[in-house]
This record gives C-alpha cells, sequence and structure tokens, in this order.
C-alpha cells in the first residue's frame, strides 16, 4: 500500500522518443477476523490466574487481545484470578498492507468454586494423648485438585463426646466450611466436608500386684498393693462367690479358684491391668476325737465325735462331726481302744463352714 510512480520510456529502435510519468495510489486492505475467540463463562475460582478466552485466528494480521477498549493490545491471551465477570477485547492488528480490524469483545466469567467432593489431608492422622492441645495440618483440595488457601475455609474439631479441645482422647470429627464472603463454598451432605483426627490413650508404666502368696487357705484375709500404673487402681474378683476384696483387702470366703484383677485408670491412658490367680484351699484344721461311754449292751457299735479347736476355726464357722466307730470288743472295760471311719461324717444341723 502507498503511492506509486509510473515511468514510461521509448523503445530501443523505435520511431519515437518518448519521455513520461506519473503516479498513483495503492490503498491498504482491512485486516480481518477468521475466527472468533470464545469467551469462558461460569470458570470456578481456584485461585490461580486462569485463561478467559480460547484464543482466535485472523487473516492478514495478527490477533491481539486487551481487557479495556483503549488497550493496550497483545498477543498474549487474558488471565484473570478474581471472581467475577470480564469483558475481552479482541481485534487483528494488520500488516504492513493491512489496517487493524474493529475492536469487539466477548465476556468471560469466573465464579465462586463449589467443591463437591473435596480432598481433606490430615497430618499426621492420630497422635498419642500428650495432655496438651495437638492440632493436625489440613489441606484442602478441590474437585479438581488443587489445593485451596487455607484463608478460604474454617475447620472445627468435635469428638464423641463433644469434646472439641483436641485434648482429650478421643476420635474427633473436623468440618469444613467456607469463610463469609470468601471464594469457595463445599457440599456438607453425607459428610462430604468431613475428616477424622484420633487422639489414642498414652500409654501407662506395667502395672504388678504386690503381697501375694503362694499359698491361699479359706479364711485367708490378705492386703494386697500394687506396683507401677499412671492411674487409680481399682480391684475385682471377677464375681467370685468364695472371694471378695474392697482397697485391696481380699477376704477368702470358700474353696476354689480366685481370679484377683487390679485396673489402673487414669484419663487420656489406656487402661492397665494385672492379675493373679490362686486356688484357696481347704483350711488346716486340729480335730479333737472323743468316744462316748456306754452301758454294755452287747455290741461294739461306739458314738464318735469330732471338735474342733475354737482357734483353728474362721470367726462365726461352728463345726460338729459324727463318725462312725467301733470299740474293739463288746466287752465292758475302761481306756479301750476304738476304730473309727472318718469316710462318711455326718455333720450337725448347726453347723456352719463345714467343708472348708
Amino acid at each position: 500500500a502507498g503511492t506509486a510512480t509510473v515511468i514510461i520510456t521509448n523503445a530501443n529502435g523505435g520511431n519515437y522518443i518518448v519521455n513520461g510519468t506519473g503516479t498513483f495510489e495503492i490503498e491498504e486492505g482491512t485486516a480481518s477476523v477468521a475466527t472468533a475467540p470464545k469467551g469462558l463463562e461460569n470458570l470456578p475460582y481456584n485461585g490461580a490466574e486462569q485463561a478467559l478466552i480460547e484464543a482466535g485466528a485472523a487473516s492478514n494480521g495478527t490477533m491481539v487481545y486487551s481487557l479495556t477498549q483503549d488497550g493496550p493490545y497483545t498477543p498474549a491471551i487474558p488471565t484473570g484470578k478474581a471472581v467475577g465477570s470480564y469483558s475481552v477485547w479482541y481485534k487483528v492488528q494488520g500488516d504492513g498492507n493491512h489496517s487493524d480490524s474493529e475492536a469487539q469483545s466477548v465476556t468471560a466469567s469466573i465464579v465462586k468454586n463449589t467443591v463437591a467432593a473435596p480432598t481433606i489431608q490430615v497430618t499426621p492422622p492420630s497422635v498419642t494423648f500428650n495432655g496438651e492441645k495437638q492440632e493436625p495440618t489440613v489441606t484442602v483440595k478441590d474437585d479438581k485438585g488443587f489445593v485451596i488457601d487455607g484463608s478460604e475455609y474454617e475447620v472445627t474439631y468435635l469428638d464423641e463426646n463433644n469434646n472439641s479441645d483436641l485434648i482429650q482422647v478421643g476420635t474427633y470429627t473436623l468440618t469444613i466450611t467456607g469463610v463469609a464472603g470468601g471464594n469457595y463454598t463445599f457440599d456438607g451432605t453425607a459428610g462430604k466436608n468431613t475428616a477424622e483426627f484420633e487422639i489414642l490413650p498414652a500409654d501407662q508404666k506395667p502395672l504388678t500386684i504386690t503381697g501375694t502368696r503362694e499359698r491361699v487357705y479359706y479364711g485367708d484375709t490378705i492386703q494386697l498393693g500394687t506396683s507401677g500404673g499412671n492411674g487409680q487402681v481399682t480391684w475385682s474378683v471377677g464375681g467370685s462367690t468364695i472371694a471378695s476384696i474392697n482397697n485391696g483387702l481380699l477376704k477368702i470366703t470358700g474353696v476354689g479358684q480366685v481370679t484377683v484383677t487390679a485396673t489402673s485408670t487414669k484419663p487420656g491412658y489406656a487402661d492397665q491391668t494385672a492379675t493373679w490367680a490362686l486356688y484357696a484351699e481347704q483350711k488346716p484344721v486340729t480335730a479333737v476325737v472323743t468316744a462316748a461311754a456306754k452301758t454294755y449292751d452287747g455290741n461294739a457299735i461306739a458314738t464318735v465325735t469330732a471338735a474342733l479347736n475354737t482357734s483353728d476355726l474362721v470367726a462365726g464357722d461352728v463345726v460338729k462331726i459324727t463318725l462312725a466307730g467301733s470299740f474293739e470288743d463288746p466287752n465292758a472295760g475302761t481306756d479301750k481302744k476304738v476304730n473309727v471311719d472318718s469316710t462318711n461324717p455326718q455333720f450337725s444341723t448347726d453347723s456352719v463352714g463345714q467343708g472348708n
């Protein structure tokens, strides 16, 4: 495009001498849009710059863009970050033979990001109780895997006992909610915006029962104690009918197998237990056996009784025993030998504690 000059001269060997000049104008053409750019609507906010259009194509020039009608225009694709609507202006910048096309615009928009299924990473997922607040690091990603800035959401915690202090042992449900005026909302249906964080019980020192005995008998009273543990100790004999225990004082009231359990409990710690399995044996006693005198009756049958030393009996027990026996012969006499059969002792009806 521009002004051209025409110079006319005669041809060699011709019949005329010709000289002359002239000018004319070559006007610029107009560049044009071959394919218009496409504005991108409803782009979810992601905290980063996003392209606002799909590029167009130019004829006889270069496609250029701007976010304002008056420019400046560049070939770079315009981007936006903030939530809102955008007007993207474009035109074809002509070459040496073409003028620029008229500027036109398309619209684009970035909208608040509604996260349907956020990815919530809790680091670490669990810790051990230490008596202090322990808050994990929480990372949240949107549906496309982009990390969401922590200023865009709030995290709340609540365990199964309605504790939110992140000190007590428990499984805490953490809930993600968007901040007021923020760029994100989170779908809360079916717990989609929740994750879990657990504070586990700490271990106590090993617990041992002290004061045990190698052999235990009916009627024994044994004061037991413990060593180790970190908490309050409680005692149990597992519902036994032949033993009871209170503050470690074990009382044996029968014969048989007994398991004593000591349990140390303390908030924030796993229970620590210790057991002592014992067999309560029959109590050894000394019996004084007496054969009753009788008048000669022609037979050798003797009435034999056994009396236990009171000092050998458990308080409250009364034991009266009748045994089968016979004199060495049926004849009258003194200091006679008596044969005693102890295989089938008969206890009086007012006996208490027999068999133990």
